[in-house]
């Protein structure tokens, strides 16, 4: 190679150089987080990062403590509907990554002058990579995501999808689990396979899947809504996106 080779070469090992870690997007690891502390009688805070080193885990902490202003506000005013007003929640995370940290939130709760006491979940799943909430459309094709509302209100601060390729495999998941208890599926089997409806979801590190459970049980059917596992195998038949695929290979409970 000539000196004018040599020097072309060396020009490109050097843009290559410096162009490779700025175009690669380093995986997201497991994040640790701080102590739980209880935000006031009967309801958890939501949980921290514990020292958060990346622009993205700053960002999530800071929309954590955002949701727990919102809940508090909306506390407040269904406890000024009566003495009898209750909220409480408990909260759990079910994955810390890698890649993703999924938050869920149990409420039960009763605002004097309803017609009855509700329990029901938010979900929130956040990307570690981003700090943003999960793209689950940009993840998995043929899905359709409804995103909360900006002045969205405790109780509907989740995003959740409507994801037809997967209604049918979730009523099958559903029904093989409900092993012998034919009067259980005989009551539930019209809702659960019903074609219409949308799903919260998240990543779970124990159940070792993607987590879906329906959103369009009434209040007089919520023991038909149950949540099933779509497993990585699962996901990989629906052609999901790899980067969900392996952080739920690769997460531990």
């Amino acid at each position: 190679m000539d000196r004018l080779g040599r020097i072309a070469a060396a020009l490109v090992g050097l843009v290559l150089g410096l162009a490779g870690p700025a175009l690669a997007q380093p995986a997201a690891g497991v994040v640790r987080l701080a102590p739980a502390k209880l935000l006031v009688r009967g309801a958890d805070a939501l949980p921290s990062i514990a020292a958060p080193k990346t622009p993205a885990t700053v960002r999530i902490n800071a929309d954590l403590r955002r949701q727990d202003r919102i809940w508090l506000k909306g506390r407040a005013e269904c406890l000024r509907r009566g003495k009898d007003s209750y909220i409480e929640r408990g909260v759990s995370a079910p994955m810390l990554g890698p890649e993703f940290l999924s938050v869920e939130v149990r409420h039960d709760a009763y605002c004097a002058g309803a017609a009855h006491p509700n329990a029901f979940p938010d979900i929130l799943t956040y990307d570690l990579t981003t700090g943003a909430p999960a793209n689950w459309a940009g993840l998995i094709p043929r899905l359709v995501q409804h995103d909360p509302r900006g002045d969205a209100e405790w109780g509907d601060v989740s995003a959740t999808v409507t994801w037809p390729a997967a209604h049918k495999i979730y009523a099958a998941k559903v029904r093989a689990g409900s092993g012998t208890d034919r009067e259980w599926w005989s009551e539930c089997r019209e809702l659960v396979e019903q074609g219409e409806g949308d799903f919260y979801i998240w990543p779970d590190a124990k159940r070792r899947g993607l987590v879906l459970e329906p959103n369009w049980m009434p209040h007089a059917a919520q023991a038909c809504g149950d949540s099933v596992v779509f497993s990585p195998a699962d996901l990989r038949r629906l052609g999901a996106d790899r980067r969900l695929i392996r952080a739920l290979e690769a997460a531990r409970s």
